[in-house]
């Protein structure tokens, strides 16, 4: 935030006001943080003034975000509460105030998977903002890695007694092809994570729909370093693998995959700021996303020396946002097992645009 407040401050055109957005402004957490980004670069008086809004839907929190800009002093005088959908956000709504920079906390544990792409794109299309608006965050990618963890499939197997719809149990079919934010233990990330796909804001491509098709080839460490797939490589596990004359090169079994994401918050010349939770750059001190958990419907058999297909889409329609995953394990051009498409046409889970 306050990279991006100096860059407009020093900026040849720089304005008189900087207007800050928080889209899902939520309890303010983000609009406290942008008013003390702003006070902490000491501002000459009079030279540039600061102006936020705080964007939510959500009636109880608009409650809460009323009572602080009315009484905190912090708030008074620099906050305004919109109780609008940021997606339907109208120029008179910030009084003829264009939008300098929207900030918001709209990531999920696999990047896009709270529907960020579909929440900020429309607001930065819009008269709301200028060409030259900045988004924090401004980019974001999705990672998956293959998971072995008896622990997790049971976990998700069991889902399928949960009451749900009108009392109903979930069933065996919805529990596996719903995917599920876990904090990680008992599990073992089996190959190094790879990157499915990146969302930009402002977009540099407006469609939402997104393919990945992964290949993991055989590794004879078995990505011991990753650990259970939430936290840093440990490098001193590196160095004894490495150190190994020999590893294991027997049968494992898959099941599932494991979601993270790495977002760049800021950018610009030599200030850049991200986060990840992807174990090999995994930032520290990060707790407040897990990984997302995309079982397999029946374990999968992984022979010593096979290769691992993973294809996953991301997938849009009728006012829904859904994942598909399939995956296939071969040697030398030929199948040994493969799976079925999880969840085709959103058919058991899906995050919903209203």
């Amino acid at each position: 935030l306050k990279s991006g407040i100096a860059s407009m401050q020093l900026s040849a055109t720089s304005p008189k006001m900087i207007t800050i957005a928080v889209a899902g402004a939520g309890r303010g957490p983000l609009v406290m943080r942008s008013i003390r980004a702003f006070n902490e670069l000491e501002v000459p008086p009079n030279s540039l003034k600061l102006k936020v809004y705080a964007i939510e839907k959500n009636p109880s929190a608009v409650i809460y975000l009323e009572s602080m800009a009315a009484y905190n002093s912090e708030w008074k005088g620099l906050v305004t509460v919109i109780p609008a959908d940021a997606r339907k956000l109208t120029l008179s709504q910030l009084q003829g105030n264009q939008i300098d920079i929207v900030v918001s906390e709209l990531l999920g544990s696999f990047g896009d998977n709270e529907l960020s792409p579909e929440c900020l794109d429309p607001l930065l299309k819009s008269e709301c903002c200028k060409p030259t608006t900045i988004s924090i965050p401004m980019q974001y990618t999705s990672n998956l890695a293959p998971v072995s963890s008896g622990r997790l499939h049971s976990d998700a197997k069991a889902q399928a007694l949960v009451p749900h719809d009108g009392g109903q149990p979930l069933g065996i079919q919805r529990a596996m092809e719903t995917s599920y934010v876990v904090r990680v233990h008992a599990a073992s990330q089996t190959h190094t994570e790879q990157l499915c796909w990146t969302f930009d804001h402002p977009s540099t491509n407006p469609e939402k729909e997104r393919t990945a098709t992964l290949e993991f080839a055989p590794d004879p460490t078995y990505a011991a370093a990753c650990g259970c797939g939430y936290g840093p490589v440990n490098p001193d596990i590196s160095e004894i693998v490495a150190q190994a004359p020999s590893s294991f090169s027997g049968e494992i079994t898959l099941h599932g995959l494991l979601g993270t994401f790495t977002a760049v918050l800021y950018s610009q010349g030599e200030s850049h700021c991200e986060i990840s939770t992807a174990p090999h750059r995994f930032s520290k001190g990060m707790f407040s996303w897990f990984p997302l958990y995309f079982p397999f419907r029946e374990p999968l058999r992984v022979p010593g020396g096979s290769n691992l297909s993973v294809k996953v889409w991301r997938k849009c329609g009728e006012g829904r946002v859904w994942y598909e995953w399939c995956a296939m394990v071969h040697r030398k051009g030929e199948v040994i097992e493969a799976t079925p498409i999880h969840n085709p046409n959103g058919r058991s889970s899906h995050v919903t645009l209203s």
